[in-house]
């Protein structure tokens, strides 16, 4: 089942984290996480404009999450809000 990406943590130009659900049923999970569920095809993630969020890697060849409209940064999911404070991690 895909989830729904509708916030994000940054550390910078970092996405840290993703997150989604609603206020009674948050979730919110580490970008490595993240990716192992994409690469064990566990999980997949989707941002509201319909973008698949995938594996990339940057440019010293570190894996990160991106959506496929994003070229050279993840632009997308850092555009996305702020997770809010009280949504702890669940993985």
């Amino acid at each position: 089942m895909p989830h729904l990406v509708t916030c994000s943590r940054k550390a910078g130009r970092e996405v840290t984290h993703i997150g989604g659900g609603t206020a009674s049923q948050p979730w919110l999970i580490s970008v490595d996480a993240a990716i192992a569920g994409i690469e064990s095809r566990t999980w997949v993630f989707y941002i509201a404009a319909g973008d698949q969020v995938l594996v990339g890697r940057d440019s010293n060849g570190d894996k990160l999450l991106r959506t496929r409209s994003d070229i050279e940064e993840p632009v997308s999911l850092l555009r996305l809000p702020d997770c809010p404070p009280g949504w702890g991690q669940l993985w």
